[in-house]
Order: structure tokens, then sequence, then C-alpha cells
């Protein structure tokens, strides 16, 4: 009899869907486990050396272009840059500066979603935390005010805290300075016009002999 009630009970359970008959489980395979190559194994914890592998490490690549190199005065052009985070882990805190020299006229910025707006009078561009293996843009349009070669120059820099430090340090991480340069075309002479050759002063035709005195004669 209890042998019997335990054998309905179970019936009961699978029946109301409480408990899966055994003869239906089916087996899933656990997935496989990948260990994170950044995360201190349980081995460091008891004292075993361990050392950061570098992509572990926080890491900034820069990169800057111009839409054109040789513009003439009063031509509009666009500025790129582009900051990207090339480790496995996070960085919290990054900013960019991108100050415009004063033959540069500012007129407009456009700059990735979630990240801080363009400050064209400090030049600074506040990116904010940047996840492992993201980046994040920043196009300036600029006219050309001045006429001779002018180059732009921009920094990135990337704020962590320092892993296992008991004083809560932070970190920095730099990337650049990235530097492009455009310089406006030199004007050439118009086709079919001879230059002028330079004036060549006639020479003397006095027949003193120099260093000599004069005899009167």
């Amino acid at each position: 009899m209890k042998r019997f009630i335990t054998a309905l009970t179970l019936g009961a359970l699978v029946a109301l869907g409480l408990m899966v008959s055994p003869a239906a489980a089916t087996v899933t395979p656990s997935p496989s486990f990948t260990p994170n190559p950044c995360i201190q194994p349980e081995a460091v914890l008891q004292g075993a050396a361990w050392v950061l592998p570098p992509e572990c490490q926080p890491a900034l690549d820069l990169t800057k272009t111009v839409s054109d190199s040789a513009p003439q005065k009063g031509d509009t052009i666009q500025w790129t840059v582009t900051v990207s985070n090339t480790s496995l882990v996070p960085i919290p805190f990054v900013q960019v500066n991108d100050g415009l020299p004063i033959e540069l006229l500012y007129v407009s910025s456009t700059q990735s979603v979630g990240t801080g707006l363009y400050d064209h009078a400090t030049g600074d561009w506040v990116v904010g935390p940047l996840a492992a293996g993201k980046s994040a843009q920043l196009v300036i349009t600029t006219i050309v005010h001045g006429s001779g070669a002018q180059t732009n120059c921009a920094i990135a820099a990337g704020l962590f805290p320092v892993r296992g430090d008991e004083l809560r340090r932070v970190g920095v991480v730099f990337a650049g300075p990235k530097c492009v340069s455009e310089t406006p075309p030199t004007a050439s002479p118009s086709p079919g016009s001879t230059p002028t050759p330079s004036e060549t002063p006639t020479p003397s035709t006095s027949t003193d002999t120099p260093g000599l005195p004069d005899t009167g004669a």
C-alpha cells in the first residue's frame, strides 16, 4: 500500500505538470565554459602568481582624417576624430581634446549617440564610458579662414580604476596626439604668360685707373 501511494503521488505530479517523467526527460548538454582571461582565477586569491594579459590592460586608439587636404580659402572642410577602446575591459571615462587653430572657423559638430557635446572654445569632447571593443566618433565642420597651411591635432585620455589597488587609485591611458594638415594649393602662372627677366646692370665704361693720382694732363 505504501509503495502504491508513492507511485500514485508521482504519477499525479507528472500529470499535473509539476514533475517530468524520467522516461520523457531529455538531457540538455551544459554549454561549454570559456573563462574570462581578464578575471583573476581562484588560485590567485590563494597566493599564486598571475600576470594580467596585455589585452586586459585598458588601451585606446585614436584616428583623425580631413575631408580635403588641399582646400581653398573659404572652403568648408570636415575633420573626423575616432577614439576606440581596443582592450577587453571597459574604460569608465574617456575624453578627447581637439583644439582648432584660429585660421579655421568653427561651423558645427556631430558626435556619437551617448557621448557629450564638443566644446569648440576649449576643444574638449567628453566621450564618457567606452565599452570594450567599442568606438566613438566626432565630426567637426569648419571653414578655412586663413591662406596658409593648417595643422589640426587631437589627443585622447581614459581614466580607469587600478585593479587590486586597496587605495582605489585611478590609472590613465593616452592615445595620440594625432595631427592632420591641410595645405592650400599655390597659385600657378596663367597659361601663355612669360616671366619678366630681371634687369642686368650696365657695366661702367670709365677709363680711369683706380689707385693712381690725377696728373692734370
